[in-house]
């Protein structure tokens, strides 16, 4: 069992830069599975689960570089071969967000048979609202104990649903096997975080057409991936969920401290509310300074 012992009282002071999103990399990882050819991440966080999931890949026959120092993920699907083992089982309960491997390798290789992470039960939250939106792309699904098979005979196809609660991951998910769908697909109450969006970009850089990123209705044109190879480099977005816990603790222990590499657009509205209350803390291109304040805070 892990001690963490905090002494406080006393301010913080320094340069922190921010972490890739880990909400970002899970799901554009899972969505390689789309391309045969090299994909290149870079500002990957270097977390266990990130990890996990590149193994999960390496297992199927990736070959996947990880460049911890640089924060970099290399990952080549070229031999990649979706095949079921009791190690893979393990990492799949281990990593509940290996079910973002669902969409990915549905639009990819039409189907597959997975544990479901954490024993769910279909039709029993939070899975069921990803297996309606599979169903509803033309996806077959039969659960047999603790696994279930997901299989789309005659392809994955377009179709307009309506989620039924605005899911993160349900939302990631289907955009990926929507990706791979034949035609127009559009998904009416889709989760809007700022990782749901770079997924979005990232899938652009593979030719898939998205209208609506950042809204509750997305509508995306798939393609065929069935053979699909290109070399893709892409740049994960910063962690605006680390910035803003960050500014928190730097603003209640009244620091200077500059928080480096963050999207303004992501941490803006933040940004105001800690002003708002008499925090000391201004913009600057893609870092936020923080300074010793003149005065108390207002509630």
């Amino acid at each position: 069992m892990e001690l963490f012992t905090i002494r406080g009282g006393k301010p913080l002071s320094g340069i922190i830069p921010i972490s890739g999103s880990k909400n970002a990399a899970l799901p554009i990882i899972a969505a390689t599975v789309l391309n045969s050819g090299i994909t290149r991440l870079y500002n990957v966080p270097m977390i266990q689960d990130v990890l996990n999931l590149c193994e999960i890949l390496r297992l199927w026959g990736s070959r996947i570089t990880v460049d911890q120092s640089a924060h970099a993920v290399t990952i080549d699907n070229s031999k990649l071969v979706i095949q079921i083992n009791e190690t893979i089982f393990g990492l799949v309960r281990k990593l509940r967000g290996s079910i973002l491997l669902v969409g990915s390798i549905l639009a990819k290789f039409g189907s597959l048979t997975i544990p479901l992470p954490g024993g769910d039960i279909i039709g029993a939250r939070p899975l069921d609202v990803h297996f309606d939106g599979f169903q509803s792309l033309g996806a077959e699904i039969n659960q047999t104990g603790e696994t279930v098979t997901l299989s789309v005979p005659k392809g994955l196809t377009g179709s307009s649903m309506v989620l039924k609660e605005p899911s993160v991951t349900a939302t990631e998910n289907l955009i990926m096997a929507a990706a791979g769908a034949k035609g127009e697909t559009t998904i009416k109450l889709a989760a809007i975080e700022p990782h749901v969006q770079d997924l979005c970009h990232f899938l652009e850089k593979f030719g898939v057409g998205f209208d609506g990123i950042g809204t509750h209705w997305i509508t995306i044109l798939g393609k065929d991936f069935s053979s699909w190879s290109q070399d893709i480099e892409y740049t994960i977005i910063p962690d605006s969920d680390e910035a803003m816990n960050l500014s928190a603790l730097v603003a209640a222990t009244r620091s200077e401290v500059d928080l480096r590499g963050i999207r303004p657009e992501y941490c803006e509205a933040g940004i105001n509310k800690l002003q708002e209350i008499g925090v000391n803390v201004s913009l600057v291109e893609t870092s936020m300074i923080f300074r010793k304040p003149t005065s108390g805070y207002r509630a």
